[in-house]
């Protein structure tokens, strides 16, 4: 959004413009991580600084409104009761029996969906994106304010799934649906009713409903699994959808045209239905679940 703010407004010095405002919310982080910065308990514990993983495993159970000697008593030392495993995180047989875990019985519908679903919502969303200038700039005059107001539309989608996500009657698999849907409804909104005043809503719509479904996925697919494999499922469903990024340029390209200007939102409504259709055979509802 600043890019397509900053750029065409400064053309000769645009770039240094958007690294400089890019860079100012990573500078208040970076202060942030180093004031206030705690270990993972997992490394503690696998360095085996107990101390330090006891106080920071307390504040985690603290924010959770509970104490950690209701769950390890404090008469007892935590290298008694955590077991460390002592291969290597990287170990060539470690990462075969989390990948043959990964299509057990027990999780193979969950992987497969999962994988399919992950790489169609990064891949269209990077798709969606990739030449929507162009695509505004053969319907409207402003191609760059409406696609940045666009992307002020993730701000308060994002808000709401973090609200409506952790309702006992909605939860994870029923947001990802809701998410999915309106989405497919925004591009095919956006893709009949084309003027100077549902332009720019739809593209808010559009960004509103799709933005929060990659961290709804990322809490779901963490939830997913066992501790044992957490970290392994992730980083192979990340893998597996970068394979899409090789051919979504070809196809967000190939679908921007002047001659059909509705092309394109509908090639983006036809995947995320698909992704919709797939998250209906989903039926592991994480929320409430220990």
């Amino acid at each position: 959004g600043l890019a397509w703010w900053l750029i065409p407004h400064y053309v000769e010095d645009g770039w240094r413009y958007l690294i400089i405002a890019t860079s100012i919310p990573i500078l208040f982080a970076a202060v942030y991580r180093m004031a206030f910065h705690l270990q993972s308990p997992r490394f503690l514990l696998a360095k085996r600084r107990f101390k330090e993983a006891r106080k920071v495993l307390s504040q985690m159970a603290a924010v959770n409104r509970k104490k950690l000697s209701d769950i390890i008593p404090l008469d007892v030392e935590l290298e008694d009761v955590i077991v460390l495993d002592e291969q290597t995180s990287d170990s060539i047989q470690h990462t075969i029996r989390n990948f043959r875990t990964l299509f057990t019985s027990t999780y193979l519908r969950r992987t497969v969906l999962i994988a399919l679903i992950f790489t169609i919502e990064t891949g269209s969303y990077l798709g969606s994106t990739l030449f929507l200038p162009r695509v505004l700039d053969n319907l409207t005059h402003k191609p760059y304010f409406n696609a940045f107001v666009g992307f002020l539309g993730q701000i308060p989608g994002v808000l709401l799934m973090s609200i409506i996500v952790e309702w006992r009657h909605v939860g994870r698999l029923n947001s990802l649906r809701f998410f999915t849907l309106l989405t497919v409804a925004s591009f095919l909104l956006f893709a009949f009713i084309q003027n100077e005043v549902t332009i720019p809503v739809f593209t808010i719509l559009i960004y509103f409903s799709a933005a929060p479904m990659v961290p709804l996925l990322y809490t779901y697919m963490s939830e997913c699994y066992p501790t044992s494999i957490r970290v392994f499922a992730v980083s192979f469903f990340n893998n597996i959808s970068a394979v899409a990024g090789i051919f979504i340029p070809f196809v967000s390209g190939s679908a921007t045209s002047a001659t059909y200007p509705w092309l394109y939102p509908v090639v983006w409504a036809g995947l995320f239905g698909c992704q919709f259709l797939l998250a209906l055979f989903l039926n592991f509802e994480t929320l409430g679940i220990e």
